[in-house]
C-alpha cells in the first residue's frame, strides 16, 4: 500500500494491505480479470507496555519511570514512548500512564496502567515544642502542644493529633503525638505539671 513491489522470493514484512497480481506467460491463457489479482493483509503485532511500579517517600523528588514491554520482535524496539504520572503530592496512590509520541506502524501498541505511590513520611526523630508550662492547681490541666518540628520543617497541626496531655497532680507525664495524612508513626514526649506553689 506504499508502493513498494515484492515478488513470490520476497515476501512483504511491513503491516498493512497489499494487492498481489497473478501475471501468465502461457499465450494459450488469458486470465479472467476477476482473479488476476487478490488482497493480502500483514497485521500489526500486538505489542504491551507495562510501566514498572514506583514509589517515593512524601516530600522526596521522583525516581524515573520505567517500563518493560512484551510482544516486540528480537531486534527491535518500540519508538516514541513516554510515562507520566497522574498529578498529586499527597500520600497515596497515582496512575502511571503510557502514550507513542512517534508512529510504530509495524506494532498495535496496548498501554497498562502502573501505580505511583507516594508514602507517608515518618515523624521518627522529630522535636515538639510545648504551650505553657504547668503548675498544680487541684483542676484537670492539658498540656498544648505549639509545634512539632521535623528537622527545620514545621508539620501542619492537622497533621497529627495528642493524646495524653491532661492531668491533675503535679508530675511527670508523657504524651503521644500521632501522625496522619502524609506523615506517620508516632513519638512520645514527656511534660512536667509543677507542685502548686
Amino acid at each position: 500500500n506504499d508502493g513498494t513491489k515484492y515478488t513470490g522470493t520476497t515476501p512483504p514484512t511491513k503491516a498493512g494491505t497489499y494487492t498481489i497480481t497473478a501475471t501468465i506467460t502461457n499465450p494459450n491463457y488469458k486470465l479472467d480479470a476477476d482473479t488476476a489479482t487478490a488482497e493480502f493483509t500483514v497485521a500489526k503485532r500486538p505489542a504491551t507496555v507495562t510501566p514498572d511500579s514506583k514509589s517515593k517517600v512524601y516530600e522526596e523528588k521522583d525516581p524515573k519511570l520505567t517500563y518493560i514491554v512484551s510482544g516486540v520482535l528480537s531486534g527491535e524496539t518500540l519508538k516514541g514512548i513516554t510515562l507520566a504520572r497522574a498529578e498529586g503530592e499527597n500520600a497515596g496512590e497515582y496512575d502511571i500512564t503510557g502514550t507513542a509520541a512517534s508512529a510504530n506502524p509495524n506494532y498495535d501498541v496496548k498501554f497498562v496502567k502502573g501505580t505511583f505511590t507516594i508514602e507517608p513520611k515518618s515523624i521518627q526523630g522529630a522535636t515538639v515544642v510545648l504551650g505553657k508550662g504547668l503548675a498544680a492547681n487541684g483542676a484537670e490541666q492539658t498540656q498544648t502542644v505549639e509545634k512539632v518540628l521535623l528537622g527545620d520543617k514545621e508539620i501542619p497541626a492537622d497533621s497529627y493529633t495528642v493524646t495524653g496531655n491532661t492531668a491533675t497532680a503535679h508530675g511527670i507525664y508523657t504524651l503521644t503525638i500521632t501522625a496522619k495524612g502524609n506523615y506517620t508513626d508516632s513519638i512520645a514526649w514527656t511534660y512536667v505539671i509543677a507542685p502548686s506553689k
